[in-house]
């Protein structure tokens, strides 16, 4: 119902822009549209319309958020990992090497904005 709805919806509203047959012909189809619109049955299918898109908006609208939670856990686990791997390469190598220069290189990483 709501695709031939909207077809003649359509048709109507090209046929107004399109009309060349003046003023008097756009207020007859006007006057028209309106009894149309005014119409119970006309008025139910919208109701049912908009009722239907405000469900399956809020239902895409918690499907979104719990995607937009899945993929916030699965980056944050990504990045743990990618600092524990990337501590326990420059701790191994710090250790092979000795002195103070390996404590510099695992606060670079740890906290990058700090520049010595």
């Amino acid at each position: 119902m709501t695709g031939k709805l909207r077809l003649l919806t359509g048709f109507a509203a090209g046929y107004v822009l399109g009309a060349r047959a003046g003023r008097q012909r756009y207020e007859q189809i006007a006057a028209q549209a309106r009894k149309v619109w005014r119409d119970p049955r006309v008025q139910a299918q919208a109701d049912s319309v908009r009722q239907t898109a405000g469900e399956k908006g809020a239902e895409a609208g918690h499907a979104l958020k719990d995607k937009v939670t899945e993929a916030a856990a699965v980056a944050r686990s990504k990045a743990t990992e990618a600092a524990a791997l990337a501590k326990d390469r420059v701790s191994s190598t710090g250790s092979s090497h000795g002195g103070a220069g390996s404590t510099d290189i695992v606060g670079t990483v740890e906290n990058p904005a700090r520049s010595e």
